[in-house]
């Protein structure tokens, strides 16, 4: 599937980013099932992380090495 650098944007947006610290089984579900979606939109539109880690607490930001490890 195809997607915009804008739904990408407004998924980051949207996100909570803290949803593995839920004890709350669907809050936890939904924000893994939207950090997928995030991860595989990432691969296509972001792979050097810069528009995710301007959305991204910054304990979640990404470096340009991980970019190496993705290959």
């Amino acid at each position: 599937m195809k997607y915009t650098v804008e739904e990408y944007r407004e998924a980051l947006q949207r996100h909570d980013w803290f949803y593995d610290c839920s004890e709350d089984p669907r809050v936890y579900r939904k924000g893994a099932d939207q950090r997928s979606k995030i991860n595989a939109m990432k691969h296509h539109l972001d792979r050097d992380h810069k528009i995710w880690n301007e959305y991204a607490p910054e304990i979640y930001h990404r470096s340009n090495d991980e970019v190496k490890a993705d290959g």
